[in-house]
């Protein structure tokens, strides 16, 4: 059990439509009747989008190519968004030095070692995708620390 707060913003949060590139890289249908998994990563700089390009391409094949995921594939939309941070990394990595990094939904491990981040930002920059009803988070980290929360979000090190 986390022994901190979470991170939440507290001000209204508006990213402007077309401040961040979204891809569909797996097109299944009408998101009205379909599962839309959107991929956030948190702390890739402008430079690094490529390797998170290739990340969410390989974790999507991964989802899909996965029992039982791969028996509703033709049910399943995935979609990107490349979020760009200021600095690579994430806050408080063991792998970095344990230092803070500016990225641009604040993630961080905290005294637990769960992989965690600001859950509003995350919402704001995943309602960009066409559709949403699952976000999966990627942090640039080699150190293992992903977590499943009570709401609809993922993280996992990327």
């Amino acid at each position: 059990m986390p022994t901190e707060s979470l991170r939440f913003s507290t001000d209204p949060i508006h990213i402007p439509l077309g401040s961040v590139n979204v891809e569909t890289i797996h097109d299944s249908g009408d998101p009205a009747n379909r599962l839309d998994l959107v991929f956030v990563g948190d702390g890739y700089t402008a430079a690094e989008i490529p390797t998170y390009m290739n990340m969410v391409q390989d974790r999507g094949d991964f989802i899909l190519d996965y029992s039982p995921f791969d028996h509703y594939r033709n049910w399943i939309n995935i979609h990107r968004v490349d979020v760009i941070s200021a600095e690579s990394g994430v806050d408080n990595d063991p792998a970095n030095g344990n230092v803070d990094v500016d990225t641009a939904m604040d993630m961080y491990f905290n005294s637990d070692g769960a992989l965690l981040m600001d859950w509003s930002l995350a919402h704001a920059y995943a309602n960009l995708a066409p559709a949403l009803d699952c976000i999966m988070a990627g942090g640039n980290t080699v150190t293992y620390g992903g977590v499943g929360t009570g709401i609809d979000v993922f993280t996992f090190p990327g």
